[in-house]
């Protein structure tokens, strides 16, 4: 008994050989894992269900036949949070709301995209705010196509001159906001991505220990990838 957890694959039309090792990775959990889970930024860019490009067809094939025997559950991260009930349609995943606390081989697990956490960058978090407001998300994905391209064109710009600008510790999680929410969910374990700083750690908090997990993204020359196993034990390829 075996559960996956994938994170910030960034798949994309120019990243033939990151749409590939997924795919090849949702054939092996198809037979090694009972379910799947994807912490969001699955997508370099995602600007509505109704974008179907020709790369997306054998990523959706797979992700179909991957939940005809297995379950595989998403949350969004801040690539591609404009993923809707279509791709859900066509694809068998099944979309979660984060903070997410699910019950892992008896461990109490949250699963975050890992956003939320970086409290420091507030000048993404006031972003954040106004981008996820559903009617803010509701008038975008009614404007055509060519304007939600350009529109995601310049976000991405700007996001890469912020990061630029800050420093590493700023774009990071911040560490007492982490454990602000295991603590709140009462959780054994946190799970997430976003930071690109994979790695498995461990804070004493009297005689109790926290643990927390992030996931790694994607690179052509490797995939980070979190298997955790029903004896508690778990994997991360990093």
């Amino acid at each position: 008994m075996t559960t996956l957890f994938i994170s910030d694959l960034h798949l994309a039309a120019t990243q033939p050989e990151l749409n590939r090792q997924f795919i090849v990775l949702l054939e092996q959990a198809q037979t090694e894992a009972e379910a799947v889970y994807i912490l969001g930024d699955l997508f370099d860019r995602w600007i509505g269900d109704d974008n179907l490009q020709p790369y997306l067809v054998p990523i959706y094939a797979a992700l179909k036949s991957l939940t005809q025997h297995i379950p595989c559950y998403f949350i969004v991260g801040n690539r591609d949070f404009l993923i809707g009930e279509q791709f859900c349609r066509e694809t068998g995943v099944t979309l979660l709301q984060e903070p997410v606390l699910i019950n892992l081989y008896g461990m109490k697990t949250l699963l975050m995209h890992g956003d939320l956490l970086c409290i420091d960058d507030k000048r993404y978090q006031a972003y954040r705010i106004k981008s996820r407001n559903p009617i803010t998300i509701k008038r975008f994905l009614r404007t055509p196509l060519w304007f939600r391209k350009a529109v995601a064109a310049t976000m991405r710009l700007l996001s890469i001159r912020h990061q630029k600008k800050q420093q590493h510790v700023i774009l990071d999680a911040n560490q007492n906001e982490i454990l602000r929410q295991i603590q709140l969910s009462n959780a054994d374990l946190l799970i997430y991505g976003h930071t690109h700083r994979p790695g498995i750690h461990l804070y004493r908090d009297g005689n109790n220990f926290k643990r927390w997990i992030v996931l790694g993204d994607w690179h052509e020359e490797r995939y980070s990838a979190l298997w955790v196993h029903d004896d508690g034990s778990f994997e991360l390829m990093m």
